[in-house]
């Protein structure tokens, strides 16, 4: 289901440079996408997430969707629902193993994806939730949050009473829609079942 703008609170947030990587915990939970569907995955990372090509290829070393490997997200399919997790290359065997493409994909035959049938599907506004980890985090958070990502409000809310006391004294700037707030009452104007939809900027002190 694709929320509507109604249902979609808006925060902006300017913090201190150093303090950026308390959000990407949320991007590991994971952020809302939308966009028309099914998909490929490929077409979900270059257009739906703005992901250059050369960093897909390069830098994006392992992708599940739905728990499954992905080795041709040219032909992976993606549909409402779903969820596709990006990272890294991994260590070891176990990140040898998963690794898109490589040469020891034959001993993860169970948890690889299959792609789905060529069959027509009619295409129609979904949402898909993506989840990064490692190098990926680091290395996309900060331009996804400069973008804005949409969350669920629940997770913001619970990320709020988590690591707001801590992170408030480093928020320059907070506004949600057109009105600006005070950092210190943020937690109490997001309600939790709304979707969110956060914009993180940084700025030196």
């Amino acid at each position: 289901m694709v929320a509507s703008k109604q249902d979609t609170l808006t925060v902006e947030l300017v913090v201190t440079e150093a303090d950026l990587w308390r959000f990407f915990g949320l991007l590991r939970q994971g952020i809302l996408v939308t966009t028309h569907l099914p998909s490929s995955l490929q077409q979900l990372l270059l257009v739906a997430l703005k992901i250059p090509d050369a960093y897909v290829r390069e830098r994006i070393q392992t992708v599940f969707l739905n728990g499954k490997a992905v080795d041709d997200i040219q032909g992976a399919s993606v549909s409402d629902g779903d969820v596709v997790t990006l990272s890294a290359a991994m260590p070891g065997l176990v990140g040898a193993t998963l690794r898109k493409g490589g040469q020891l994909t034959n001993l993860r035959s169970s948890l690889s994806h299959r792609s789905l049938s060529t069959e027509t599907e009619a295409v129609a506004p979904g949402m898909v939730t993506v989840k990064l980890f490692n190098l990926v985090c680091a290395e996309l958070g900060p331009p996804f949050l400069g973008r804005g990502v949409l969350l669920p409000g629940g997770h913001f809310k619970a990320f709020l009473a988590d690591v707001w006391p801590e992170l408030a004294p480093a928020c320059i700037g907070a506004r949600i829609g057109e009105k600006p707030v005070e950092a210190a009452v943020l937690p109490e104007s997001v309600a939790p079942g709304a979707m969110v939809r956060l914009k993180v900027g940084t700025q030196t002190r």
